[in-house]
């Protein structure tokens, strides 16, 4: 029966008309009559009825059908014909010009109610199959969305104008809850700029009722409603309007809520469950599944009353199969439609950029997009009724098994991070695992969707090497800041030594000792190539002669034979001499240990343009250093680890010689790369930014002490250094005084400027333990005494301070460990200068 909450309108149209508002009274139709076809079209359009009754025995039956279909009105009313004329012809004319039902004269009232109901029936049925239709397409745009784009803000976006355009909603938003009074607005139909409004939810009691409730909510007229009564100051300007609050569940948790606000007085029951889909955006499949078989089922109910009520009211043979006709083509349109739909549906999942697949219980495939076939190089036919064990290796094929076993048992969806092998070497996806549901509400298949993170890893590992470098890097910087303060205090002692015994029958043995010396000195550069900073002291240098230089010293000696390929002429680059050269040793040492046979080490350079994997991608000129050997070559699983510090394949290796390489070439913004194969070989690559500055030249100074006159305030808190100062400085003419910190360095050329006797020039190491340094010793000092001369000096070659000690107001730069010949030219220089 109709619905009898409100009455339906009823157009009666014919000449002589048997039907009158007693026959109807108390059946909830409201009756409206018209004897010419003019004034029926016009009522029509005017009181949109839902029933028209067309009573006639001639054509005028066609042109009132016709006229009727062709009415643009809000909903199509049925139509139903009733007539004494019984002819086939004309009954057929009659349905095929749209009505949709025949009733022959004469007729019961109890039959005409019952038939006219049958054909309300049917016309709320079409309605209801419109606007699911319309709620289909909207989902599926969401699922679209959801598929076509890895942007959340984008389809937030999508499914609220969505959801605003489907319920007539003035305001459609997705909240994010984040504690019990705060939320973040993450997406509103009013706007795509949205991100991340904070919201206060004890302002909004209706979002707290719904999660409080986990149901959908519904505040008809809020500026009314008990629920509003706390925020009433609120709500002006909200009369009349109604508010929908869908919480959107995953598990146990309300991660947040669909918010609609809209003009009207109530939403509808199919808008409610439009929210509560779209609100619960997971499950679209389990969705439309429940909804088609609510469709299915409601259709084959309509067929079957429909038949009942035929077969009651001794309908002919002739009319049982035109309604039944009619009924089968709407099937197959209806069949059509989701036809249409599941290719839409599978076109988007083959575009897809992800891998998405769907395998049963058993874990065969019933499922695979393009992009998984592609990926893996198999056919369709190929995969779908194979297991993974079948298609895949079995260690891959046993962890993907087990994955979807914990998905089953679960009944949830899940995330895993799964490797698989490809053409390419090993790749690494981000594996969001769900059940499917039957319509009886069991698991019957696992969905999976992959998104291939290889990418991302890798980057992770480099982001690892350079910590694990940085790590090490502090404590080597101290150890190496220690011994240069020990060096320092022995090759100053040499170096006079070495001055005193001039001529002396055993002078050659100072020069042995100062080698052995600036060896060990190299020894500290390599740890202090990973200290904290780590910036090397930068000039512009040729790099061709450096090459052919550290390879020949190398190599000198062993069976190793080099041919160099350097295409000249080379640009120029910005570097720190001694830590390139440590880096060209390192690389020699190595293919020497790789060919203990001998072979050929071939040494190649060039110019190049645009390469990859730079550290500063704005530069797009450089130049490229080969060394590559035909040694043992380097086995694949352990190449990605050749870098580590203190890694090494050889019994006596201290596995500081790559990682250091690799250490001073990315403080030089450039690129160390490697290529081996077992047996045959190995090439280390290096890219470096290339310099448009000119090189500059550097005067010859004689090695030999240079004395001078002046008052000096070392500080330094080494005592072995302060003893050797102590000595040298006398000896070059000066006189010293010493402090241990910054505060007392300060103090004491503060007294010394105020009772007259200022120094001419003060030494500050950098680095003082427990007290202040250099760094801001010079800064109090240059605040009161803008044109005091001070030197820093320290043991970090490589802090930043040292390679631009100008910037921080030094007058020059003493690197420990020095000879006393160093030493006093750089004072000498400081004293004199008189800017």
């Amino acid at each position: 029966m109709m619905d009898k909450a409100e009455n339906t309108k009823v157009l009666v149209f014919g000449q002589r008309q048997s039907i009158s508002p007693d026959i109807l009274r108390g059946e909830c139709f409201e009756l409206h009559m018209a004897t010419d076809l003019e004034e029926a079209l016009n009522a029509a359009q005017e009181i949109e009825p839902g029933l028209v009754i067309v009573e006639s025995d001639n054509d005028e039956v066609k042109l009132a059908c016709e006229g009727i279909k062709s009415l643009k009105l809000k909903s199509r009313p049925a139509v139903a014909v009733i007539s004494s004329n019984g002819g086939d012809q004309f009954i057929s004319d009659a349905l095929d010009s749209g009505a949709d039902d025949f009733i022959m004269k004469p007729v019961s009232k109890r039959q005409l109610i019952a038939r006219l109901n049958v054909c309300q029936r049917i016309r709320n049925y079409c309605e209801d199959m419109l606007q699911d239709k319309k709620n289909i397409e909207a989902i599926l745009d969401m699922v679209k969305a959801a598929s076509s784009t890895l942007d959340s803000n984008l389809v937030l976006y999508t499914i609220v104008c969505k959801i605003a355009e489907m319920t007539s909603a003035t305001r459609c938003s997705i909240l994010l809850v984040s504690d019990a009074d705060t939320g973040y607005v993450l997406a509103s139909n009013e706007t795509a700029a949205i991100a991340e409004l904070k919201i206060d939810l004890r302002k909004y009691p209706e979002i707290k009722e719904a999660i409080r409730t986990r149901n959908v909510l519904i505040v008809e007229d809020m500026s009314n409603h008990p629920l509003m009564s706390e925020i009433k100051d609120l709500l002006s300007g909200f009369d009349g309007m109604s508010v929908l609050v869908a919480p959107i569940i995953f598990g146990e948790n309300v991660l947040g809520t669909m918010l609609l606000r809209a003009h009207k007085k109530h939403f509808s029951e199919k808008e409610v469950e439009l929210c509560r889909i779209a609100a619960n955006a997971s499950y679209p499949a389990l969705r439309n599944a429940r909804l088609f078989e609510k469709m299915k089922k409601e259709k084959e109910d309509l067929l079957r009353q429909k038949i009942e009520a035929l077969a009651k009211n001794e309908m002919n043979l002739l009319a049982v199969n035109e309604a039944l006709g009619k009924e089968m083509a709407e099937r197959q349109k209806a069949e059509e439609s989701i036809r249409t739909q599941a290719q839409l549906i599978r076109s988007i999942i083959d575009n897809s950029t992800a891998v998405i697949y769907v395998k049963n219980l058993e874990g065969r495939y019933i499922l695979a997009n393009r992009q998984f076939l592609d990926i893996f190089g198999m056919s369709v036919e190929h995969v779908i009724g194979k297991t993974d064990m079948a298609l895949l290796p079995e260690e891959v094929a046993r962890a993907f098994r087990a994955n979807d076993i914990k998905v089953q048992e679960a009944k949830a969806p899940l995330e895993f991070e799964e490797t698989a092998i490809l053409d390419d070497g090993l790749h690494t996806y981000i594996s969001v695992k769900f059940p499917l549901y039957s319509s009886s509400g069991d698991v019957y298949a696992v969905c999976g969707i992959s998104t291939d993170i290889t990418a991302r890893k890798n980057l992770e590992k480099e982001q690892l090497k350079s910590q694990k470098i940085e790590s090490i890097g502090i404590l080597a910087g101290g150890i190496a800041h220690d011994f240069n303060n020990i060096l320092t205090g022995i090759l100053a002692n040499v170096s006079v030594l070495k001055e005193y015994m001039k001529g002396h029958e055993n002078s050659e043995r100072f020069n042995s000792l100062e080698k052995a010396i600036y060896r060990a000195k190299e020894l500290t550069t390599q740890l202090l190539t990973f200290s904290k900073g780590g910036k090397p002291v930068k000039e512009v240098i040729q790099i061709d002669n450096l090459l052919r230089e550290c390879v020949e010293f190398s190599t000198r000696g062993s069976n190793i034979k080099c041919v160099f390929d350097i295409r000249e002429p080379l640009s120029s680059v910005e570097a720190d001499t001694g830590q390139l050269s440590q880096v060209i040793n390192n690389l020699v040492i190595n293919a020497k240990q790789a060919m203990p046979e001998g072979g050929i080490l071939k040494i190649s350079a060039e110019n190049t343009f645009g390469a990859a994997k730079m550290s500063s991608p704005e530069n797009d000129r450089y130049v490229r250093i080969s060394v590559e050997d035909h040694g043992m070559g380097i086995p694949e699983v352990i190449q990605n680890k050749i870098f580590d510090p203190y890694f090494t394949t050889k019994r006596e290796g201290s596995g500081l010689g790559l990682s250091s390489a690799y250490s001073i070439i990315k403080n030089h913004n450039g690129s160390i790369e490697v290529e081996s194969c077992v047996g045959k070989g190995t090439t280390f690559t290096i890219y470096l930014p290339a310099s448009s500055k000119e090189i500059a030249k550097k005067p010859d100074e004689p090695d030999e002490l240079v004395s001078g006159t002046g008052k000096i305030l070392v500080m330094e808190d080494e005592e072995m250094i302060r003893d050797v100062l102590n000595s040298i400085l006398p000896l070059l003419g000066y006189s010293v005084k010493f402090v241990a910190n910054g505060e007392d360095a300060i103090e004491q050329y503060k007294t010394a400027m105020e009772t007259g006797g200022q120094f001419d020039a003060v030494i500050m190491d950098l680095t003082i333990r427990g007290g202040m340094g250099g760094k801001e010793a010079i800064r109090r000092i240059l605040d009161l005494y803008p044109r005091a001369k001070v030197i820093v000096s320290s043991g970090y070659h490589n802090d930043p301070i040292m390679a631009a000690y100008q910037e921080y107001g030094f007058k020059g730069v003493i690197q420990k460990p020095y000879r006393a010949t160093e030493f006093s030219r750089v004072l000498k220089k400081v004293i004199e200068n008189q800017g």
